[in-house]
């Protein structure tokens, strides 16, 4: 088996501008929704900050005083806002779901149609293993950029910003207090995100690697079953599969510290503010309600700080995901079709005028081919394995092009010819069938007309 773990390594930063600014590209469209879920975050950031103070307002101006219609007015309007929170969750949900789904769905396409237009060629470098995990896992790395990824950071930063200017307004010392934190949450951060990154590359190539395997173990199955070696395959797929389990097991194991530790600097905070807050309150400086409003800003503080870190892992896969994809949809088409194209003649004279030809630019399978077949002439290839018969086939239906000489068709190079059109005046039975998934019908209607009603198979 082919070795394709180092083409799956994660490099670069967790941001990169030059990739983001073109994966927005998908997100133009989709503008409005976006835009849209940005200001519903504004404004679910202003309804959560609104409820601690509400019921800090409740206990201050209601319970204390035993005012029970000021009680009661703070009561609805809390409830009000907490309605209005849940129907604005429920339309930046469903906005923020759709909008990813529409881009993985775009994205998803591109990549899908650039696949089709690839030579063979390009099939030979790459395993169908990989090219599906990007087709599908890649892809949806990114739909979660686009969709949760970056609206959630841009509300925690809302969130975290709005904290702190409510906990300011409420009592400097105390926001000061809980702000101070911020450095010690910042290196637990910082470590956290150095070991993710490692265990996040492994991952992402091991998962790679089993995905690719599992593609060409089910492709060779029968090799496999008549030299008897299902219990070795099995054995190097243990081996695998239990790389990329230690890699995501190394992972939990980082996430296992890292949330307790946050947890910890949290309890610290809302401790100490329960010190100097509650002794604020005995003597009579602060006010009970402000401090359980200001206790619950703090709980809520450190949240975003953690989420961030989570959306770290979002950006860090996606980013790599992105470097991916677009390294596939950067590769040109190594055969393309004229600018100017030629007709093809329908039937006529095949020459092979001093054809060369190799795989991988190094070994030459054909060497100075020439032969001519007439027009209505009947013409076997006879040889050994391996003697070249199957890629003169391959050359004909340009599924390859010719390394020097040429192919012509009544003196029309079949590179002056569209594909699609070179190949509707071809018929081939191959060694091989490939039935596609559906009925017996469906895959008579596909090998029996292609574009234009010629055969396309």
């Amino acid at each position: 088996m082919v070795d394709y773990q180092h083409e799956d390594e994660i490099f670069g930063k967790a941001y990169d501008a030059r990739l983001m600014k073109r994966l927005m590209r998908y997100a133009f469209p989709y503008k409005g929704r976006l835009a849209l879920a940005i200001i519903l975050s504004l404004l679910l950031t202003a309804f959560f900050i609104a409820g601690p103070r509400l019921i800090g307002l409740a206990i201050d101006k209601g319970v204390t005083p035993k005012d029970k219609q000021v009680l009661l007015t703070i009561t609805l309007i809390y409830l009000g806002i907490q309605i209005l929170r849940l129907g604005f969750n429920y339309v930046s949900g469903y906005l923020l779901a759709s909008l990813g789904q529409r881009i993985m769905f775009d994205l998803r396409m591109e990549v899908f149609k650039h696949l089709q237009k690839m030579s063979l060629n390009f099939f030979d470098r790459n395993p169908v293993g990989r090219l599906v995990t990007r087709v599908t896992s890649d892809i949806g790395a990114l739909g979660d950029l686009l969709s949760t990824g970056i609206i959630a950071v841009v509300s925690d930063i809302f969130l975290i910003a709005g904290l702190v200017v409510a906990m300011l307004i409420l009592n400097p010392f105390l926001a000061v207090l809980t702000i101070s934190f911020i450095p010690l949450a910042l290196l637990v951060l910082i470590i956290f995100k150095t070991r993710l990154r490692e265990s996040y590359r492994l991952i992402r190539q091991r998962l790679a690697r089993l995905n690719a395997y599992i593609q060409e173990c089910v492709s060779g199955i029968r090799v496999i079953q008549i030299f008897n070696q299902e219990d070795r395959m099995t054995d190097k797929f243990k081996s695998i599969n239990n790389e990329h389990y230690q890699a995501h097991y190394q992972a939990i194991v980082y996430y296992s510290i890292f949330i307790p530790a946050v947890a910890v600097l949290s309890a610290v905070a809302i401790g100490l503010l329960l010190y100097f807050g509650g002794g604020s309150v005995i003597r009579g400086t602060i006010q009970l309600g402000v401090l359980i409003a200001f206790i619950d800003y703090a709980i809520h503080f450190f949240g975003p700080i953690q989420d961030l870190t989570d959306k770290y892992t979002i950006f860090q896969g996606a980013m790599a995901s992105a470097e991916r994809i677009f390294k596939i949809l950067d590769t040109d088409e190594d055969i393309k079709d004229p600018v100017r194209p030629k007709t093809a003649p329908p039937s006529g004279e095949i020459i092979f005028d001093n054809v060369w030809f190799s795989y991988n630019n190094e070994i030459d399978v054909l060497k100075g081919i020439s032969f001519t077949i007439k027009a209505g002439e009947s013409v076997a290839l006879v040889g050994v394995s391996g003697g070249g018969k199957t890629t003169i086939i391959n050359l004909l239906s340009r599924f390859y092009d010719v390394t020097r000489g040429r192919i012509l068709i009544d003196g029309v190079d079949i590179r002056n010819i569209r594909q699609t059109e070179l190949r509707q005046q071809l018929g081939i039975v191959l060694q091989d069938v490939f039935l596609f998934s559906g009925n017996i019908l469906e895959n008579i209607r596909l090998k029996g007309a292609g574009p234009g009603g010629g055969p396309i198979c």
